[in-house]
Formats: C-alpha cells, structure tokens, sequence
C-alpha cells in the first residue's frame, strides 16, 4: 500500500491555504506526518503544482516522492481520479520492481484534524477484510477526505473511489472538518489544541 497526498495551490475560496499556517505547521505537513505513521518512507506520493523548494515542504523532507503534476491535472474540471492514475504511474515508475501498487490510500490536507488512533483502527479492518474500498464519512454519511482505502485494481476497473461492495468508517464532527476556508483554520487549530469542544 502507498499513500497518496493532494496539494493544489489554485483554490478559490482559500488561497494558498496549503501553505497557510496552521499550527506549528501547515495542513500539507501534518498530513504528510500522518501518512508516516502507518506508511514507510518511500511509500508517500505528494502530488501538488507546488515547486520543490516552495513553503509546502522542505527540499530535504525525505518521507515522501514528490510528484509536480502536469498543468492539465491542476485545473478545476481535473478530478481525483485522474491525478491518482498519474500519481499511481509515476511510484510504479519510481519503485524497484516497476509494478503498481495493490492499493492505496487517498488522505486530502484539507483533513488535518484526523485522529491517529481512527487512521490506526480504520487500517486494521482495511488489511484484515477484503473489500474493495473504506472511506472516511462525516457522521451525515459524506466522505470527509480524511482517507480512501482502495484497491488499485477496483480503482482502475471502475475508475472510482467509491467501487462497487465500498465500506465506510464513520468519523466525528471534530475530525470530520474540512479546512476550505480562512475561519475554517482558526475553527481546526482550536480543537486539536482543545480550546473547544464539539457537539
């Protein structure tokens, strides 16, 4: 399994929110460090518009392959599906064997309040049960980004996130949070810091 990370620069409603502060950080490089605790380096693809050098992410930041996409995969019409086609092409090119991925988890920046322990429990089900597809949901039952556990077969067959026979791991409000938005920051940085509480 490989983990696959999306960082656009061109948002409308929040510009440069991934490279905006949050925390001590930014929402690239807290999901970047999510993805290392349940990922081996060398199994991490940051595809992003973004340079290498750029405040995304340190040049000598050595946890992930990074990936600048083609400009036609950086426009608003372009879709996951096809981005995580491209990124799927360029590990297998950048592995030792060649060969594509069995699966992959899809973990959006927009997401960084995801808790560890639901990424942990949310991997466990994953590698025990043979399903095609787990994703993270709000408790509404809408994908929040925090992670699409896929198996690269189904993927490419049915050029979905979502293939036939998909589970889904309900998640709370609080890590549910979709980080669009100026406030939206201010809103997550509160409750990983338990300043508030949600209901």
């Amino acid at each position: 399994m490989i983990v696959i990370i999306t960082a656009r620069k061109g948002s409308k409603r929040c510009p440069r929110k991934n490279i905006l502060p949050f925390l001590d950080t930014n929402i690239v490089r807290k999901t970047l460090d999510d993805a290392n605790h349940i990922a081996l380096p060398g199994k991490i693809v940051l595809t992003t518009d973004y340079p290498l050098g750029s405040k995304l992410i340190d040049p000598e930041y050595g946890q992930c392959l990074y990936l600048v996409r083609a400009e036609r995969l950086c426009t608003d019409e372009a879709g996951h599906v096809d981005v995580i086609i491209d990124a799927l092409a360029f590990w297998s090119q950048s592995s030792v064997d060649g060969e594509l991925p069995d699966s992959f988890v899809l973990m959006q920046p927009t997401s960084a309040n995801r808790n560890l322990d639901t990424l942990y429990r949310a991997l466990t089900r994953w590698e025990r049960d043979d399903i095609p597809a787990l994703v993270s949901v709000n408790p509404a039952y809408q994908p929040n980004g925090s992670f699409y556990f896929c198996r690269t077969d189904a993927f490419l067959d049915q050029r979905t996130l979502f293939p036939k026979g998909s589970h889904f791991w309900k998640c709370s409000w609080e890590e549910s949070i979709d980080i669009n938005y100026q406030w939206d920051f201010r809103i997550a940085e509160a409750l990983v810091r338990g300043d508030v509480h949600g209901q």
